[in-house]
């Protein structure tokens, strides 16, 4: 009982340590797409040629602690794939969460990971999705920990994981990087 006590103040101190409320951005902003109601399926594109995207895991990534240890964006356009990168992502949980169904014929699964990283304080998320004549655009934020934050002693591997509208061409994955200073 005082051993579970202890893990959740471990954890919380943990989660505590690795927020910074001031993020400074180093780079141009991105067009965001609005999340659709919790249970909407995603739509075709808009007239302005945002995406609706549906995150597995709301505002925040996926997971801080993935199986994927390398820095990935990947889209996955078949059940066989997408089972293979659920795996993958989901490798460190005993027993790993259920796999969500997708149906692709109308969806596309689209994945950020930021890969291993020696401490907390990482994270990464898909921010939106643009279709552009034959290209799709998905911009992505990733957020690293700045002077003078505390982050964790925890090994990480963050991940984003996020539902498309499918389309049957090129994917280009656009990357903005944000440090949060504490001080």
């Amino acid at each position: 009982m005082l051993h579970d006590r202890l893990v959740a103040l471990s954890l919380a101190v943990t989660l505590a340590a690795t927020h910074c409320p001031s993020p400074t951005v180093r780079a141009s902003a991105v067009p965001v797409a609005p999340l659709p109601a919790e249970g909407s399926a995603p739509s075709a594109a808009s007239a302005d040629g945002l995406l609706t995207l549906r995150h597995f895991g709301g505002a925040a990534p996926f997971t801080y602690y993935s199986g994927i240890d390398d820095s990935t964006r990947l889209v996955v356009r078949d059940a066989a794939s997408w089972r293979a990168r659920w795996d993958a992502i989901n490798r460190a949980m005993k027993p790993p969460p259920p796999l969500p169904q997708v149906d692709f014929a109308r969806e596309m699964v689209v994945v950020a990971a930021l890969g291993r990283r020696a401490s907390g304080g990482w994270s990464i998320v898909i921010d939106s999705a643009a279709w552009r004549g034959r290209v799709v655009d998905v911009f992505v934020r990733q957020l690293a920990p700045g002077r003078g934050c505390f982050t964790s002693a925890a090994i990480s591997a963050p991940v984003d994981v996020a539902l498309l509208p499918r389309r049957d061409a090129p994917v280009r994955f656009t990357e903005r990087l944000v440090r949060e200073d504490c001080d």
